[in-house]
């Protein structure tokens, strides 16, 4: 249990995933207010980055991949919004794509992470296969879930989602929430309630329920696509 090894005051630094933070936060999580977390391995929710930023300790996200080795950017929970590189790594955009050059290693790397870059920092949009393009417009699901969290949860609903596409013969692709459980008999009023709140071209237009949402053993959301 991680969370007993944390309440301990031997340890400094440490490495944990948003899912094992989300499991330590719901026990008796009384640690070193000295020590230092990093967290990696999948994006930080809006809900959970609340969560920290009011225990006093201090988070650290990361970002990284796998022909790294490890994290090239990071940015301090609660106080920082944008990723910022570490010394030697060169950041720059193609294509609204994120790509990672270290010239020391000879490293070069296009990844598929959208993201917004200002001044040499950036913001994680989401993944480029994960881009809904619906009549010309793209949509960043990571952009619009924090906002249907936030209507759901105001139904009452608190079950986790995500949101995905569906191709359109108008459109090209159509937004569609997948919520897992039973469904809801009546779910218009949902999809309603999405429609006040959410942007006209970015709310779902379908629901679709499914037994249980699948997760990488990171706490990544898998998501698929409606045929």
């Amino acid at each position: 249990d991680p969370s007993t090894h944390l309440n301990s005051s031997h340890y400094s630094l440490t490495s944990l995933t948003p899912t094992q933070l989300e499991n330590i936060l719901t026990k008796d999580f009384t640690p070193s207010s000295s020590i230092t977390i990093l967290v990696g391995g999948a994006p930080i929710s809006p809900g959970l980055e609340e969560k920290l930023s009011t225990t006093g300790l201090r988070f650290i996200e990361t970002y990284g991949m796998t022909e790294t080795a490890s994290h090239i950017a990071l940015r301090e929970v609660g106080k920082d919004s944008l990723f910022k590189a570490q010394d030697g790594v060169v950041l720059s955009v193609i294509e609204d794509c994120l790509s990672v050059s270290i010239p020391e290693l000879g490293l070069n790397v296009l990844t598929h992470d959208i993201v917004e870059f200002t001044n040499h920092r950036f913001k994680l949009l989401g993944r480029s296969d994960d881009v809904i393009n619906s009549g010309g417009v793209k949509i960043h699901p990571v952009l619009i879930e924090p906002l249907i969290a936030v209507s759901l949860a105001s139904a009452g609903i608190n079950r986790a989602f995500y949101l995905s596409k569906k191709p359109n013969t108008v459109f090209g692709e159509i937004t569609v929430l997948v919520i897992e459980g039973e469904a809801i008999q009546d779910s218009s009023y949902l999809l309603e309630l999405l429609k006040r709140d959410i942007p006209a071209y970015m709310h779902p237009k379908e629901l679709v329920f499914v037994d249980q949402i699948q997760f990488t053993e990171t706490g990544k959301v898998i998501r698929k696509s409606i045929s």
